[in-house]
């Protein structure tokens, strides 16, 4: 049956309400819901960080430059001295 928009309007004008809603409409909307239902709520499970997380990472960038500035010190006295 294939509904046009002129079918649709004689329709709420003889009847007052809509009967007949667009196929693709009502499909669209059923799949909507109907996946709303099937899925439900998702679990929401942050990763846990400690309080203090950025002095973490403070202390261990400051840890890999004083090995980085001790590598390029020792380089520095080996080709001067060479």
């Amino acid at each position: 049956m294939n509904i046009t928009k002129k079918d649709l309007r004689q329709s709420t004008q003889a009847q007052g309400v809509l009967h007949v809603l667009s196929s693709r409409f009502s499909h669209g909307m059923w799949l909507t819901l109907s996946s709303l239902g099937v899925v439900g709520p998702t679990e929401f499970n942050p990763p846990r960080y400690p309080r203090d997380a950025q002095a973490f990472d403070l202390n261990d960038i400051g840890h890999d430059m004083s090995i980085a500035f001790g590598r390029l010190s020792e380089e520095i006295k080996t080709t001067k001295s060479g």
